[in-house]
């Protein structure tokens, strides 16, 4: 009969150490997973919040230039109309909106915005217009036009 042998003990000095490693492991995993799912979709939600943005601030500039565009016209036909002070106005607005955007400028838009709006409403006021103000023209889907 052989003789009986005790066990030898294990080079581990804790049971659970495989258990605690594995937790270990899948909250790495988990992190690793969720920054990169995190990442794309916050790239994603950023540009489509931009476009949005980009969007409506394209919108307001573009009233703007399309009353600036009115009142060059009032200018060259009517040499009286408005004065220097009024027709400095316009010029510098024109100006502001020409400059930004596609032209390269490098102006933050929410400037561009205040600045214009500061001006057209102080142009507005020595014309004596009241109540001529952007509103902005919603989603678009209110509206049961046809064409």
């Amino acid at each position: 009969m052989e003789p009986l042998t005790t066990p030898q003990p294990s080079t581990t000095t804790d049971i659970f150490e495989s258990t605690i490693t594995l937790d270990e492991t899948n909250i790495s995993q988990g992190y690793s997973d969720g920054y990169t799912t995190g990442l794309t979709l916050g790239l994603n939600l950023g540009r489509s919040l931009g476009r949005a943005y980009g969007f409506k601030l394209g919108e307001e500039l573009g009233f703007y230039k399309g009353i600036i565009v009115v009142w060059e016209s009032t200018m060259q036909v009517d040499p009286g109309w408005g004065s220097g002070w009024v027709r400095r106005m316009v010029k510098q607005i024109g100006e502001l909106i020409d400059g930004w955007g596609e032209g390269g400028g490098e102006e933050d838009g929410e400037e561009v915005r205040r600045a214009v709006r500061g001006k057209f409403r102080a142009i507005c006021g020595s014309l004596g217009v009241k109540g001529f103000e952007y509103d902005g023209l919603g989603d678009g889907g209110g509206d049961d036009t046809e064409f």
